[in-house]
């Protein structure tokens, strides 16, 4: 399909646009990540299968929440620990950062400053967790951390401001 027919059938509204960009660019580095996860070495059997369970939760409930345009709180908590399964399943959860800020993007864009941050304050956490049996270096934790934590701010008030644009132009 040609780019430019692509582009005509995003949706009219940006936060919408925005938001259905950042679902598939979630989905493609959550299917890159596949090999990493299929092939590990140093991790179990079992890991592996939590793992690709884990994030085939993901994509599902990344699509169920836009189809809705809002994610629940208990889904939430789920999400957080098929994050962690993901993470544990890789020696090195370095691996994963990509994938963790692509997802943090589309997930930062939905609900409150304070769902947001604390979203991106559960991501780092998963981050830190990951890298304990890795011996991720402190200072590559702190730094993703304060990451996470930017992205997720940034990202929710960007996502506020084009409701508001959205909001005022519908007037």
């Amino acid at each position: 399909m040609h780019a430019g027919r692509l582009l005509a059938r995003l949706p009219k509204e940006p936060l919408a646009a925005f938001r259905l960009l950042f679902l598939i660019f979630s989905l493609l580095s959550a299917a890159a990540l596949l090999p990493r996860l299929l092939l590990e070495p140093t991790v179990s059997g079992w890991r592996h299968a939590a793992a690709l369970v884990g994030l085939g939760y993901l994509c599902w409930w990344w699509v169920q929440g836009y189809r809705r345009d809002r994610f629940h709180l208990p889904g939430d908590i789920v999400e957080f620990l098929a994050l962690a399964t993901v993470t544990l399943a890789v020696s090195d959860p370095q691996a994963v950062l990509g994938a963790f800020y692509i997802a943090l993007n589309f997930r930062s864009s939905y609900g409150s400053a304070a769902r947001a941050v604390g979203g991106a304050a559960v991501y780092a956490v998963v981050f830190v967790i990951g890298g304990v049996p890795s011996a991720v270096p402190i200072d590559t934790q702190i730094a993703s951390s304060v990451g996470f934590l930017l992205i997720g701010l940034i990202v929710h008030l960007l996502a506020a401001t084009l409701l508001r644009q959205a909001k005022a132009q519908a007037r």
